[in-house]
């Protein structure tokens, strides 16, 4: 009895000591397998990473057309906000120009969104990039955003326009003042306009600006005389100065009054028929004693712009003849 209770014991701890190897063989396979799952989890996870980044696409983040002032500056100030909190990732600013727009009226949007963006919202400059977008029925800016390494968007426009090479042309008109007008700097209005001009050596420019027109009646105050040809003036000398245009280049034009200040760019050609009318010769307008404008001298370089009139009764007139002011 002894020897069976000798043996029994001896089986018990033999028993435990199979247990424990057991027990032990099967922690450790729990963690080896933990290590394996895990770097192998960890392995794909950053797989998947990398894959998302590579096959990310830029996002359209905004799209409007021809808004009011205050309500850009809604859209630009939120993707401003974004962008601030997406500092790795590229801003595209795509423009198309309306059927019926002229030809500079796209490349200034584009600067003049980048010039809010980074002068008034404090975005780094480098994070902006405008891309032409060519031509649509209708004028439509969109905003894009793309992961730091991802292309570029592509621009979709959908119809094409041609210029008639053989008469002078309108490159851009605008507004230059009053809470209706985004904030643009010289280079916005005219940057595009120099490069245009520079790829037509035998053409000139002409900067003709419209003061602000009053109201007799209501007395509204009319801008003083040489208003309009002080700002003409001012667009001149940016253009001289940055790009280095003869002064004979670049003819400044007081267009008179009209209902807001605007100016009109226009490449002007030696070949023009001058088919557009009506038009005024390249030299001064005077302001008569009855507030009336008046050409001064004679030019044969270059008809430029539309003539217009304080009237007494009216307070603008648009001259609408088709002769010229010989």
């Amino acid at each position: 009895m002894a020897g069976e209770a000798r043996g029994l014991g001896f089986l018990h701890s033999e028993s435990i000591k199979m247990n424990s190897n057991k027990t032990a063989l099967f922690c450790l396979s729990i963690i080896l397998v933990a290590a394996i799952t895990y770097s192998s989890g960890d392995y794909f996870i950053n797989c998947y990473a990398k894959g998302q980044v590579n096959n990310q696409e830029p996002r359209k983040f905004d799209t409007y057309g021809n808004i009011p002032a205050d309500d850009e500056e809604a859209h630009l100030d939120n993707f401003a906000l974004e962008l601030s909190k997406l500092r790795s990732s590229q801003a595209y600013v795509i423009v198309y120009g309306g059927s019926d727009d002229p030809p500079g009226k796209a490349q200034r949007y584009a600067l003049r969104v980048k010039h809010y963006l980074v002068e008034l919202r404090g975005t780094d400059p480098k994070q902006v990039i405008t891309i032409p977008g060519g031509y649509r029925e209708d004028f439509a800016i969109e905003l894009w955003l793309a992961p730091a390494g991802t292309n570029a968007p592509v621009p979709a426009p959908t119809i094409s326009k041609q210029t008639d090479a053989n008469d002078n042309l309108l490159y851009d008109d605008y507004g230059t003042g009053g809470e209706f007008v985004i904030p643009e700097d010289e280079g916005s209005r005219l940057d595009s306009f120099a490069e245009a001009l520079k790829k037509e050596p035998r053409s000139w420019g002409c900067v003709i600006a419209y003061a602000q027109n009053g109201d007799d009646y209501m007395g509204q105050e009319w801008d003083s005389p040489g208003t309009a040809l002080k700002a003409a003036r001012s667009e001149k000398n940016y253009l001289i100065k940055k790009y280095h245009f003869a002064p004979s280049r670049i003819t400044a034009v007081d267009g008179g009054y009209s209902g807001g200040r605007r100016e009109s760019l226009w490449i002007m050609r030696p070949s023009a028929r001058y088919d557009s009318g009506p038009f005024i010769y390249s030299s001064r307008l005077k302001t008569g004693r009855h507030g009336s404008l008046t050409t001064a001298g004679y030019n044969k370089r270059g008809i430029c712009c539309k003539a217009c009139t304080r009237g007494q009764r009216n307070s603008y007139i648009l001259t609408n003849s088709s002769k010229r002011p010989y």
